[in-house]
């Protein structure tokens, strides 16, 4: 987590410096005499900037390695990750504008252009900030207006009884904390209700941190209406809580079956559903948050493909998508994921699609099909951008 600590800061120091060496040559000729002061305008931009956004997001870690509450109220907590919206929306916009003013300046025919905008800097400076607001406004939106999302995929394999088709909703990373909201939640089970789904399947995440915000959200989850049942996996942020029995027990509280290394056969159908543990339970990361007997490692995919028929179709359901080449040899047919949000914003998104080999979408090798949800929460700043809040509708169909 130190080294999380410092790779954080590091990056907002250097996007602070930016930002506001950008705001003072635009704006300094607007500024009161007292705040023309390189020192004084520097340090009032660092605290608001740096200091309040990285202590009120990571105030639950501080607490956790020094052992003592912070007091950090969650209102106080989402100031924090809109402001860090803001910066990264501010740090990306002026950024690309920056580079097409260098464009400008370097082609002959816009030089009267250049010339102008030196001249007076604040009124680049003021289209800079119009492109951040808009940009801030979309990304707020994308963050907060789940789409669904479609994807057809046949399965091979028979399935028993005469129903001949599945949908399933994949919907993964709501990421629920003390500042979520009841009603949005509401509106997103109503909205999957409203897709007739025959199974729901929850991809971890389902909490930020802690498992008590979860209370207020049991009933809402309890509304969701299924064929064959809403069956829930724990993801990494389970295990940054109290502990990943806690939420288990809230979990089933909310109608969701719970897999842990598990496996379980549909009536009728035959389906092989297996849910896997997130991949960091029993690793020393796991053992530093969580107080729990839950500390050996998770079980491998082949020794879980024990319990099922390869006759018939075989759902997995992993929070973090690795290894799919595995899934894919051992049989697997459907692997259903999150973890990844696509990246959430730019440029977190490049480094996802370089780390994973389905950061989001569908992905095939053989039979096998991966499907990757971005997630319908946030984590840290609640924006997305060029990502969108998603719920995955799977239309599956098998062989007569």
């Amino acid at each position: 987590m130190s080294l999380f600590f410092i790779l954080v800061l590091s990056a907002l120091l250097a996007v602070a410096t930016y930002l506001g060496v950008r705001f003072y040559k635009a704006f300094c000729a607007f500024f009161p005499g007292w705040l023309k002061h390189r020192v004084i305008y520097g340090i009032i931009f660092f605290v608001v900037i740096v200091f309040f956004p990285v202590f009120s997001l990571m105030a639950p870690f501080i607490a956790f390695y020094v052992n003592a509450g912070l007091g950090i109220s969650p209102d106080v907590a989402y100031m924090g990750s809109l402001l860090l919206a803001f910066i990264i929306v501010a740090f990306t916009t002026t950024f690309v504008l920056d580079m097409a003013g260098t464009l400008i300046f370097l082609l002959p025919p816009l030089k009267p252009v250049s010339r102008f905008f030196k001249q007076k800097p604040h009124y680049p400076g003021v289209m800079v900030l119009v492109a951040i607001a808009i940009h801030f406004g979309l990304s707020l939106y994308w963050a907060h207006a789940p789409q669904a999302v479609y994807y057809s995929v046949a399965v091979p394999k028979p399935i028993g009884g005469e129903q001949k088709t599945l949908r399933v909703v994949h919907i993964s990373d709501t990421h629920i904390a003390g500042y979520s909201s009841v009603a949005y939640h509401q509106s997103i089970i109503d909205k999957i209700n409203a897709l007739n789904p025959d199974l729901v399947v929850i991809a971890g995440d389902i909490v930020d941190r802690s498992v008590a915000p979860f209370e207020p959200f049991v009933d809402v989850f309890a509304q969701l209406k299924t064929r064959y049942g809403v069956f829930a996996i724990l993801g990494n942020h389970e295990y940054f809580g109290e502990s990943p029995d806690q939420a288990v027990k809230l979990y089933e509280k909310a109608g969701m079956r719970v897999l842990r290394d598990q496996a379980y056969t549909l009536p009728t159908l035959g389906i092989t559903l297996i849910g896997r543990d997130d991949r960091i339970r029993g690793t020393p990361r796991a053992a530093r948050f969580v107080h729990s007997s839950a500390q050996e490692p998770r079980a491998s995919l082949a020794t879980l493909m024990e319990q099922a028929d390869p006759s018939k179709p075989i759902f997995v359901v992993s929070h973090q998508p690795v290894e799919l080449e595995t899934s894919a040899r051992l049989g697997v047919d459907i692997e259903f994921s999150g973890h990844t949000h696509d990246g959430q914003f730019f440029p977190i998104n490049l480094i996802v699609a370089f780390l994973y080999q389905n950061p989001w979408g569908v992905w095939h090798r053989g039979n096998y099909t991966s499907i990757v949800t971005c997630g319908l929460g946030t984590w840290g700043p609640p924006i997305r951008s060029p990502s969108r809040s998603e719920i995955v509708v799977a239309d599956i169909t098998f062989a007569q």
